[in-house]
């Protein structure tokens, strides 16, 4: 089996707001994050993250001990058993990972994209050198002969909202091929058999198929458009999913979703419409949140960062919910809005600013110890440990962070 190593590149820092307690191939878009869509593609997965090795991500390496590459075991695995190639396939964590383009490599050579960011490469040997030119994003010329190639990005805040419009086809595709036990209980709609589906739901899947995951639950009344994913161990509860949205493992979901990412185990059990937007795991949404996506010029929006403005080509846009985020009854949210990583808004119909800092309470910030409970009363409600590694890394995220605010 061929094994792509993943590797995270400066290009973090652009979209640090969703990076802060994550690498960039662990972002859900669609179906999959990078590293799960790798594994899908029939493919090893391992990782190369500059990052373990600087604080407060060092107390993650724990975690991370089986995924992180390692030269000098797979040269031990390549001499004694012939499980690697000879070659190392790399490839920028910040693109979305595509089989087809893999199968274009060819013995030291690099994809690259229209603006010259290397892709991929197919090299024999990663040196510290090699490592630093990936790391930059800077020219490959003299190690690999280069093709021009298109893939799909994840390298800003716009590439995180629209990215799933073009995943949505294909990671449908792959979820299946994958997932043989999956029953086709109507044109282009496929169903676990362990999935609960109370009649009367309306799949409509004209424009594209629908999935729906094991030990699923979705009430009457429930309308979903394809192309669509609904993963495992959700609750839908007379919910409208609209076309090209994927909801996670372990969510909650009701009222209006469409165009959405929304990673596992987040909650948004209440009416509300959420439109073009990324939730991330761990998120909370209270009744009545709903997040506007256009102003009324129907001009183009910007993403506004500590009083940085991030342009953007789009007209329509939602809201960015960092991990670990929460809000109130009745939050009214502006378009091209970020929340940032464990945030908590209670400001019921009141208007709010684009960007929410990190570990917010309001105006206020979190005490820490008390952000940390409340993440371990969280997962203990879904039969999860907050461990002892992530513990002293949320510590010590908030600790830096509050510094730098």
């Amino acid at each position: 089996m061929k094994q792509i190593i993943l590797f995270e590149t400066k290009i973090w820092q652009n979209i640090e707001q969703v990076c802060l307690n994550k690498f960039i191939h662990e972002i859900t878009v669609g179906i999959y994050d990078n590293i799960d869509r790798v594994k899908a593609s029939g493919y090893q997965a391992k990782i190369i993250c500059n990052r373990l090795q600087e604080k407060p991500y060092s107390c993650l390496t724990p975690l991370y001990e089986k995924d992180i590459y390692q030269e000098q075991l797979v040269q031990e695995q390549t001499a004694q058993e012939q499980l690697v190639p000879k070659d190392h396939i790399i490839w920028n964590s910040s693109f979305i990972f595509d089989k087809i383009l893999v199968e274009k490599l060819t013995e030291e050579m690099s994809l690259v994209s229209d603006d010259g960011v290397w892709i991929a490469i197919r090299i024999k040997n990663i040196t510290t050198n090699i490592q630093e030119l990936l790391y930059n994003e800077e020219s490959l010329e003299k190690h690999s002969k280069s093709i021009q190639v298109k893939a799909i990005s994840i390298r800003s805040y716009e590439d995180i909202i629209v990215s799933v419009q073009h995943t949505m086809v294909t990671d449908l595709e792959l979820y299946i091929n994958g997932n043989p036990e999956l029953e086709q209980i109507q044109e282009n709609v496929f169903v676990h058999p362990s999935a609960n589906v109370r009649s009367p739901v309306d799949f409509d899947a004209q424009d594209g198929k629908i999935i729906i995951g094991a030990n699923t639950k979705i009430t009457a009344f429930t309308l979903i458009e394809g192309p669509a994913f609904i993963g495992k161990e959700c609750l839908l509860t007379r919910a409208f999913i609209r076309p090209k949205t994927a909801i996670g493992d372990h969510c909650r979901i009701a009222g209006e979703v469409s165009l959405t990412t929304v990673s596992p185990y987040s909650n948004k059990s209440h009416d509300g419409c959420i439109a073009l937007s990324h939730i991330g795991s761990w998120v909370n949404l209270g009744a009545g949140t709903e997040c506007a996506t256009l102003k009324y010029t129907y001009s183009f929006l910007d993403f506004d960062i500590n009083g940085s403005k991030f342009p953007t080509s789009m007209i329509g846009c939602g809201t960015i919910f960092g991990d670990w985020t929460s809000t109130g009854v009745g939050t009214i949210l502006p378009p091209a809005t970020i929340i940032g990583l464990g945030a908590s808004l209670n400001k019921p119909y009141q208007q709010l600013p684009k960007f929410i800092k990190p570990f917010a309470w309001n105006q206020e910030s979190w005490i820490v110890d008390k952000w940390i409970q409340v993440a371990q009363i969280k997962m203990n409600r879904r039969n999860l440990d907050f461990c002892t590694h992530k513990i002293l890394f949320y510590e010590k995220l908030m600790k830096i962070n509050s510094k730098n605010v």
